[in-house]
């Protein structure tokens, strides 16, 4: 274990230790226990991530969703503590700390530059702290799943096999006899080639760009037709030409074209196909 010859010293150590773990999420000090006081007077620890590491302003940043009991401690209470452990370099960190929130239009810029795939750990129903009778009852915002940034980058992480492996697992795990509708782009080909009734449904890029520039608009999304038109092409691109599980029409699949037709009529025309399946 290193001895400092000053407080100096630790203080240039730790303030190192701490910015490691705001760019090394595998490094210790990206995961301190964060404590408060509970209503109750107790202290009550947790698992937080350090988003920040400031030594000019003498700031730790953490992010949390505003309906947590710590939030619900600091409003009461806004003192609290940070303890790191960092096992390689024998180092430990304990912090005093007064907390500030911050909320609203404070944190806009930080929020935009979180990936929407973190947002998702934020704003689940009922709040965090709040006892469930199981372990998926709850909700998620699970509407920022649905982004164009999300969509882009499935299609990157699909390609990689062992992903490709554990998800074709737990699909499988989905059957129970008859009634499964499953969506997506080797469901008929890799996934489940045995179904009764395999579809093919499409649309020229045009009008498939068009939709999904609708439908985002339509959530409150700053999208342009053109960069969707680009994403759509580029990923059916890189789906059909990827070694894994390629994009293909699947054996004995009946192909739609839905680039003409209303919703009603896509409808019926798959009710008839089922049919004419099941009979």
């Amino acid at each position: 274990m290193k001895q400092f010859s000053d407080l100096s010293e630790f203080l240039d150590q730790a303030w190192s230790l701490l910015t490691r773990g705001v760019v090394d999420a595998k490094f210790a000090s990206r995961n301190p226990t964060f404590s408060t006081i509970s209503e109750e007077g107790f202290p009550t620890m947790r698992t937080v991530v350090l988003r920040r590491a400031d030594r000019m302003s003498n700031c730790l940043e953490i992010h949390t969703d505003l309906k947590t009991n710590k939030v619900f401690s600091l409003k009461k209470s806004n003192f609290a503590g940070l303890h790191f452990w960092i096992p390689k370099a024998k180092f430990q960190i304990r912090a005093s700390v007064i907390v500030d929130i911050l909320t609203g239009s404070e944190v806009e810029a930080v929020w935009s530059t979180i990936p929407m795939q973190s947002r998702v750990s934020y704003g689940s129903v009922p709040r965090p702290g709040v006892e469930i009778k199981g372990p998926f009852d709850y909700k998620k915002i699970d509407h920022l799943l649905y982004t164009e940034e999300i969509s882009e980058s499935a299609s990157i992480v699909s390609k990689i096999p062992e992903v490709r492996e554990c998800m074709m697992k737990i699909q499988k795990l989905c059957i129970k006899g008859r009634g499964l509708i499953a969506n997506g782009r080797d469901m008929g080909t890799e996934v489940f080639p045995e179904a009764d009734l395999k579809l093919y449904v499409n649309a020229n890029l045009d009008v498939r760009a068009k939709r999904r520039y609708d439908e985002l608009k339509s959530k409150g999304e700053d999208v342009y037709l053109e960069d969707i038109y680009k994403s759509l092409k580029k990923r059916d691109e890189s789906d059909t030409n990827r070694l894994i599980s390629p994009l293909r029409v699947p054996d004995n699949a009946e192909i739609i074209d839905t680039s003409y037709l209303k919703p009603d009529a896509i409808v019926d025309k798959i009710l008839n196909l089922y049919t004419i399946t099941k009979n």
